[in-house]
């Protein structure tokens, strides 16, 4: 669930939580594990995904465009 969702705001759902999702999905593919897999239920997640910096792929292992257009989410 983008942040965008889990904070309300006035905006409220927009086009950045589809983008959002693109990213993790993409980060996804590539690695075969989830971001954040190491929560512990929907409340440790939802905290995961507003406290902690957004998911990056490793930049040795795929290629500088790439890692750039997942970075721009």
């Amino acid at each position: 669930m983008a942040p965008e969702k889990i904070k309300i705001t006035e905006k409220g759902y927009t086009i950045k939580s589809d983008i959002w999702s693109l990213g993790i999905t993409l980060i996804e593919i590539c690695t075969g594990i989830h971001p954040y897999i190491n929560a512990k239920g929907p409340f440790d997640l939802s905290s995961m995904i507003l406290l902690n910096e957004s998911p990056q792929l490793n930049p040795s292992k795929y290629s500088q465009e790439f890692c750039f257009f997942v970075d721009l989410w």
